[in-house]
This record gives structure tokens, sequence and C-alpha cells, in this order.
């Protein structure tokens, strides 16, 4: 699944994050990103609710800032091509103890909703998210313009590179069956014109370089490094849809996954 950037521009952020007229024409890239925790702001959060909940904060407080260290060093990579994308997490972490395959467990679903991966097909106009569900890998496919992005008119600089923000709307169902919505902040770059970004956040017209969530924005992702090229990938090498045991619609995945809770719970 990975691609080899033959002639590859290499920006990290410890270096150059700027190509300049070159980013333009390229259309093969890789981008490594981060997970982003407001350490202070969580540990914040952690006093409020000692004061205001204690008996949660009983639960929650010995493996809650753990489990934040968790998010806060996950690594992901997108590959990309003029075409498609594809989006997962680097995972190279055995946890040690029961304790510990907790707080990396819950982390996992938090940051990225276990081991999900993303796949994008702009050619054939196909979107999947692969998930894991009762044991077995399954594509979950919607629709391929999925985000209604508003701009913001902010702006700022990254490393000489000019960022726009944008922001959209999320609905999603909770582990507790809950309707919920949440608000995403992207920052995208308009001088590497492709619709990509982590999470299967895509859709702008520039790639997303970081991602904030909330209203607090305590919580996100940022690229570190940036790979781009103009040479095409060898045969073999190319992008392909990820392989699962089913294919399923986002609705029809809902009502599996709440089948499969109650049935857990009960």
């Amino acid at each position: 699944m990975r691609i080899k950037l033959l002639a590859a521009v290499l920006l990290s952020l410890g270096l150059s994050f700027g190509v300049g007229a070159q980013s333009t024409a390229s259309t093969y890239g890789k981008v490594t990103y981060d997970y982003y925790v407001d350490m202070d702001h969580m540990r914040e959060g952690l006093q409020r609710m000692k004061s205001e909940k204690p008996q949660q904060y009983a639960l929650h407080s010995a493996n809650g800032e753990e489990m934040y260290a968790f998010m806060d060093a996950f690594t992901f990579e997108l590959l990309f091509t003029a075409n498609e994308s594809f989006f997962t997490r680097i995972d190279d972490y055995h946890p040690t103890d029961v304790t510990d395959n907790m707080n990396y467990t819950t982390a996992k679903v938090l940051a990225t909703s276990g081991n999900d991966t993303y796949y994008l097909d702009r050619k054939a106009g196909v979107r999947l998210r692969r998930k894991t569900l009762e044991g077995a890998q399954v594509n979950i496919t919607s629709a391929y313009r999925k985000y209604n992005w508003e701009l913001t008119g902010a702006s700022k600089q990254l490393k000489g590179r000019t960022l726009l923000e944008a922001k959209t709307k999320e609905t999603f169902v909770d582990s507790k069956d809950q309707v919920q919505q949440k608000i995403i902040y992207a920052w995208y770059a308009p001088d590497i014109p492709v619709p990509y970004g982590p999470l299967g956040y895509d859709g702008l017209p520039g790639l997303i370089l970081e991602l904030r969530f909330g209203e607090t924005r305590s919580m996100g992702i940022n690229a570190t490094v940036l790979e781009l090229s103009r040479v095409a990938p060898k045969s073999g090498q190319q992008l392909k849809k990820p392989p699962a045991a089913a294919e399923m619609t986002e609705a029809e995945y809902e009502v599996r996954a709440t089948e499969a809770r109650r049935r857990r719970d009960y």
C-alpha cells in the first residue's frame, strides 16, 4: 500500500515546509501527521471534573492523562495520487499490561474510532471507510461529496506556506446510540491543489495540513512531514481499494453496529 516517491521533495517541519511553485505540479505525495492534544486543557478538564463530578473523576482520573498522552503520540500517513488517497494510522506500540492496553485501546477509539482507514477514488466517485465490525473488516460507503465546508476568512503562515481556514459540522452516533454533532476546523494549502486530508476529511481546494476538533480546538492533527513528487509510482505500487469482508452503506453499518452494541450490553 505504500508509494515509493521517486525524486520526492522531503519537507519536514524541522527543516522546511515550503515548496513554492513546485507543489502545484506535484501529483503524487505522502503526508505524515501527528495527533495533537492540548494537555494543559485536558488537565484543567480533569480538575473541573474533580470538583463538579467527583464520582466520575474517581473512575477516570487515574488513567485519563495516560490515555491523552497515548493520543498525543499517535502518527498517521496519507498517501495520494492525482485521483486517489489512502489514510491510516501507523501503529508500532505494544501495550505492556492490562491497564496499559485499556488506555491504549480507549485512546485509539477516541482518536480514530479504532483502526479505521480511509480511501477516496475521485475518478470513480468512491469514498470508503474501513472499520472492524464484530471481528471482521467492512468497507463503509458514503456520499463522495460528504462535507459542506465554509471558509472562515482566516489565514496563517506555516513555514513560508499560506494556509486558509474552513469549518464544517459532522453528525455522528455515539457509543450510547445518541446523535451528536461536532465542529471541525481545517487549515489547507491552496498551493497544493488536491482535495485530500486526514481522517477522511476532504473536499477543500487544497491539501489539509491541520485539523482541530470542537470549539475549544483542544484536539486535532498536524502535518509533520510532506513529500511531493511529479513521478508516477511504479506498477504494483498504485493505491488500491482496501480489501474487506463486506461492503455496506453508512446507514446499514449504523444499524448493524447498534445491534452489536445492544447484544454486547445484554
